[in-house]
């Protein structure tokens, strides 16, 4: 479920979700909260589960261009020490291996590698590391000129990554802790949740889990009962430390 929107399919799996934990979606007495006349309330809530499929909740994936440079880095060795590389897949849930043992192949696939992380990375490297500023790298297979990155370069670029991708989740781990704050807010604002306390009840976190684990947005298998999901959403206060304020629980 990759989609920035929920569909209808959806819409109708999370409402027999609120059912089965005594969640009253229609719950109000202001139509207004509706987004528009025809959408109904209890459509109009389940809506605003949205918020976690949106691009700018997600990590930021910056796996391809790391492993890429990886993967140079293995092809260097390869060429330098004359031993070639083996390529390991699955093909119909078999692993299949294949032996490349010559250097001209390492070095073709060296040069692929080299022109698809130049092509991914479109000028990222060269305006905040200063890597391929000048002409100094250039390569010439065929009629084709391609930067080969150097050890120095692909170590920094590494290095670079792996703290890119950290941050990414510390983002994403900020963006889950305040979106959730808000669905909470929203649904104890529309009497959808309990409102009388600054706490919510185990179904409501059960419910929000379920829903959460039914879009893909967390993924905790071996959670299986009320009580665990209730722990879980317990503990979501503090996916981020920067954040101050969190959610209490009581059954």
């Amino acid at each position: 479920m990759n989609a920035t929107k929920l569909s209808n399919e959806q819409i109708d799996v999370i409402k027999l979700i609120a059912t089965n934990y005594s969640i009253n979606l229609r719950e109000s007495l202001l139509a207004e909260n509706c987004f528009n006349n025809e959408m109904s309330l209890d459509k109009s809530r389940i809506l605003r589960f949205n918020i976690f499929l949106m691009p700018s909740f997600t990590e930021k994936d910056n796996s391809q261009k790391l492993k890429l440079a990886k993967l140079i880095t293995l092809l260097n060795d390869s060429i330098r020490e004359k031993k070639g590389f083996t390529i390991t897949f699955k093909k119909h849930n078999k692993k299949q291996t294949i032996e490349l043992a010559d250097n001209n192949i390492s070095t073709r696939f060296r040069h692929l590698a080299n022109e698809l992380l130049d092509d991914i990375q479109d000028g990222e490297y060269e305006h905040l590391l200063g890597i391929g500023e000048d002409q100094d790298g250039l390569s010439i297979i065929g009629n084709r000129k391609t930067r080969l990155y150097t050890i120095e370069e692909l170590n920094e670029i590494m290095k670079y990554e792996k703290g890119e991708a950290e941050n990414s989740k510390i983002t994403a781990k900020n963006n889950f802790s305040n979106q959730l704050k808000y669905l909470i807010s929203s649904f104890k604002k529309d009497k959808v949740f309990n409102s009388n306390t600054k706490t919510i009840k185990t179904n409501e976190a059960c419910f929000i889990y379920d829903v959460l684990s039914y879009l893909n947005v967390i993924n905790e298998d071996e959670i299986i009962n009320s009580q665990e999901k209730y722990q879980y959403m317990g503990l979501s206060k503090i996916l981020c430390k920067r954040q101050t304020t969190g959610f209490r629980f009581y059954t």
